[in-house]
Order: structure tokens, then sequence, then C-alpha cells
């Protein structure tokens, strides 16, 4: 990259300013775990970080990294490989290895549930929930449309990319969509299933004729019970909204930023700057998630 604003975002908070261009992978959560690389394979993913950095330098980047990687193993196998790393955002995750749907809503108390259940019910009334992806097109528009209400250049996921992510990464979806009465998809909820973990990447919706996720409830109810009687022990919902989300049982788990760079005087910038990029992104969860226009 040359010119991201999210990358540029970043590097003004955390005041460097790399000579050159930048090659960034969005994401090594997709990456480990993932199409590219088996649950466990560590090998496949020391493999493909090296090819990473293989190909910066043959490109020119003078630095090179990934975005969202997740604090588990991964980000301590960056960390040992001397990545510098910065915590700037946060994904929630629930966890659906449990006997049964009744089992899993228990974590919330009676009259939490019953407000839960209400709310899936009026969400649900004028929207029938289906376990089936949009069509390249439909994804396309309502993706967009969401984008375009969040003031969010539409660039960043461009028409291109969607379909052919849609198209290469065909045989894990599982995704969830809202159809109005008239059948019309309204809403979906892009995901992909790898292995034992069902990850929620995109959100889509028709915002010209819904002012906000109105179906949200009833689709994020079914994709987590849907989750519990299958072999899914894990749903990843992604990041932002967070006080929704632990409505629903989910937990935080910090998403990093790691960066590297051959020459050994810009990797100590580079770690000086993750530290102070990671301590002007603190704050309260729900806060960083509707501010911050980073990764």
């Amino acid at each position: 990259m040359h010119d991201c604003p999210r990358l540029s975002y970043l590097l003004e908070l955390g005041e460097f300013a790399p000579t050159g261009p930048v090659l960034l992978a969005h994401s090594l959560a997709a990456l480990d775990g993932g199409p590219l690389a088996a649950p466990g394979h560590d090998r496949a993913v020391d493999a493909l970080l090296r090819a990473l950095g293989e190909t910066a330098r043959s490109a020119g980047a003078r630095v090179w990294g990934v975005a969202n990687a997740p604090a588990d193993r991964l980000g301590g196998r960056l960390m040992g490989q001397g990545y510098a790393t910065a915590h700037i955002t946060t994904s929630y995750r629930c966890a659906t290895d449990v006997p049964s749907v009744h089992e899993y809503w228990a974590f919330a108390e009676g009259h939490r549930r019953r407000k839960l259940a209400r709310e899936r019910r009026i969400a649900g009334r004028d929207h029938t929930v289906l376990d089936e992806p949009a069509d390249p097109d439909t994804l396309v528009r309502l993706v967009h449309s969401l984008l375009r209400d969040r003031d969010t250049p539409t660039d960043v996921l461009p028409d291109p990319f969607l379909r052919a992510m849609r198209t290469r990464l065909a045989p894990f979806e599982r995704s969830i969509t809202a159809a109005d009465r008239a059948g019309e998809t309204v809403g979906v909820f892009a995901g992909w299933q790898f292995g034992p973990v069902w990850s929620m990447w995109l959100a889509g919706l028709d915002t010209g004729r819904l002012p906000s996720f109105v179906p949200y409830r009833a689709m994020a109810g079914r994709l987590v019970e849907s989750a519990v009687t299958t072999d899914v022990t894990t749903v990843d919902l992604g990041r932002s909204n967070g006080m929704e989300k632990r409505k629903l049982g989910a937990h935080p788990v910090p998403l990093h930023l790691a960066l590297r760079t051959a020459d050994r005087r810009e990797q100590a910038a580079l770690h000086a700057s993750c530290l102070r990029l990671e301590q002007r992104c603190q704050g309260p969860e729900e806060q960083l998630d509707m501010t911050r226009r980073c990764c």
C-alpha cells in the first residue's frame, strides 16, 4: 500500500512514518485455521509468514505485517518472530460447545432471557431468517449499502473482492440471511466455517428500507443456536457493537496489528510506535469499536 486511509490513521497515531510502501495482510485470522492453513498446522503458518516477508522485500516494501491477528498462540508466534504488535481492536466470540441450546442461554438471568426472546420475536415478526447465502449481486449491494450508511468508502470492500471471496470460499460458506414478507433479501450475515470455528466476516443491510439492523436479534440468535446443534465450538461475531454481542453470550478477544521490517533500527522504531498506538487506542471496548477508524 502506498495510500490507505486506515493504515495512515494507524501510523499517524503511532507516530511512525515508514519510507516506502507497506505490505499488509488482512487478516491472519483467516490464514491460521482458515482456508490457507488448517488449525494446528504451524509449519504452514511459518511458511506463509516467511513468504510474506520475502514478497515484501522483492516488492520494495520496507515494512510488512498482518492486521487483526487474534491474541492467542498465533499472537505469541508473531511476537516470537520479532513482530512489533499493538492491540488495536476487539472481536467477540461465543463458545458453543455445550450440550443443548437451553444450557447455552443459561448464562443469562431469567428476565434477560425472556427479554431477549421477546426482542427476537419482535425482530422476526416481519422478517424470515434463512440458513442460506445471498446471491453475489445481493451480497455486494447489501454490504455496500451498510458501508455507505456508516460513511465508509465502498472501495474498502470492492465489488471484485467480494465476488472473488464468495467464489473461492464457497465450500466453507455458512451465511445467514433475512427476507421480508415478499421474500426479498434485506439483510445478510456472510460467514464461513473452518473446522470448529464459524466466523461471521461481513454484514449487509438494505438501509434504504431499514433504518437500523432490525432483524439483528433474530439472525444472531439463529446462528448461535445453529452452532450449538452442530460440531461448531466457536462463533466469531466480528468487531464492533460489543454491547449487543455480550447479550448473546459473546466474550471479547483482542486483535493485534503486527508489523516487521528487515532494518533493525526501524524495527526498534516499530516497537515504540506500536506501544504508543496501543496506549492511544485503550479505553472502554464499546467506545473503541465505535470511534476508531483503523483496521
